[in-house]
């Protein structure tokens, strides 16, 4: 049984048609033909074929097609945090084992030395913004930013590490 790309539910192939909400589903001929090469049952290769149409389909619709081949090989495999402190080892390995949805714990390096500490870790772009909107307002935002690095600092300094990504804030 194949799964319904529109509802979810389970369909059969040979009708061609979702019983639930009346889409059409066609079992991919590459599909078939893996299945016979690989004694894979055709179910397994339609779940897996469906799962990543709704993965490119996410980042298409999210208007990058370019990310469409990363987002389906994403937790391929993990990427090596060697070189770092054993600090930023557990806490990067945290990060990604979540899949991002755990931001780090609060950095005190990061609080209390801000925009020195992100520009000692590459984060060129967002240390800059900040020394500029501190200056900018008098030294208003200073505690904010501090405490915006100390929640932040390690989701900051691990999509750079990683992706390769500046995040402004």
């Amino acid at each position: 049984m194949a799964q319904c790309p529109s509802c979810g539910s389970g369909v059969e192939v040979v009708p061609g048609r979702c019983r639930k909400c009346g889409t059409s589903v066609a079992a991919p001929a590459s599909a078939a033909v893996a299945a016979a090469g690989t004694g894979q049952s055709q179910d397994g290769l339609d779940q897996l074929y469906f799962a990543a149409k709704r993965t490119i389909g996410a980042a298409v619709g999210a208007g990058s097609a370019a990310a469409a081949a990363p987002a389906l090989m994403q937790r391929s495999a993990p990427p090596s945090f060697a070189g770092l402190s054993d600090y930023y080892q557990r806490e990067f390995s945290k990060i990604y084992n979540s899949n991002q949805t755990y931001k780090g714990r609060f950095n005190w390096a990061a609080f209390f030395f801000g925009p020195l500490w992100a520009l000692s870790k590459g984060l060129v772009l967002n240390g800059v913004i900040a020394i500029a909107a501190i200056l900018l307002t008098g030294g208003v935002l200073g505690l904010p930013i501090s405490v915006l690095y100390g929640a932040r600092g390690n989701y900051f300094y691990y999509a750079n590490f990683v992706h390769g990504k500046q995040l402004a804030f």
